[in-house]
C-alpha cells in the first residue's frame, strides 16, 4: 500500500460505541457531499461501507476519491478523538459476503429498515490519514 497506517487506531475508533463517521465525496462537476454513515467497517487493510442509492454512491462512480471523518465526541471539541482518513474507491459490489455481513451488522444495530436500504458494499483503499484536530 505504501503508507504507514495505524490500523489499530482506526479499529479502536470504529469499535467505540460512541463513534461517528462522515464520508465526504465530490461529484464530477465539483459539488461536495458529506453524509453520516453507521455502516463503516475495517476489513483487513481496507475500509468498507454499505450504501444505498444516494449522492455518495453517485459521486463515487464519478470520482473515486473520498474522505472519512472518524470521531468519538468528547466533553468539548478539543476532547474529540479521531482521524481524517483519505480514501480511494476500489470496488462497488451489489452482492456477496461482505455486503451480507454489513447488512447483518446493520440489522443488529440499527434495525431491519436500515439494513434493507443497503444495496452496495463499497471497498476503499486507505491512502493516508491526518489527526482529527491539528493545531497551528
Amino acid at each position: 500500500m505504501g503508507c504507514n497506517m495505524d490500523f489499530n487506531k482506526i479499529h479502536k475508533l470504529l469499535d467505540d460505541p460512541a463513534h461517528l463517521c462522515t464520508l465526504s465525496t465530490v461529484s464530477a462537476d465539483g459539488t461536495p457531499n458529506s453524509a453520516v454513515f453507521g455502516s463503516v467497517r475495517l476489513h483487513a487493510e481496507d475500509i468498507v461501507v454499505g450504501l444505498g442509492e444516494n449522492h455518495t454512491l453517485r459521486n463515487l462512480r464519478q470520482n473515486p476519491k473520498a474522505m472519512l471523518m472518524l470521531m468519538v465526541p468528547g466533553a468539548s471539541v478539543m476532547n474529540f478523538r479521531g482521524l481524517r482518513v483519505y480514501l480511494e474507491c476500489r470496488s462497488i459490489e451489489n452482492s456477496g459476503e461482505v455486503l451480507e455481513q454489513i447488512k447483518d451488522d446493520t440489522r443488529k444495530h440499527a434495525g431491519r429498515a436500515a439494513a434493507q436500504m443497503l444495496k452496495y458494499a463499497v471497498t476503499f483503499t486507505i491512502c493516508s490519514s491526518r489527526p482529527l484536530l491539528e493545531m497551528g
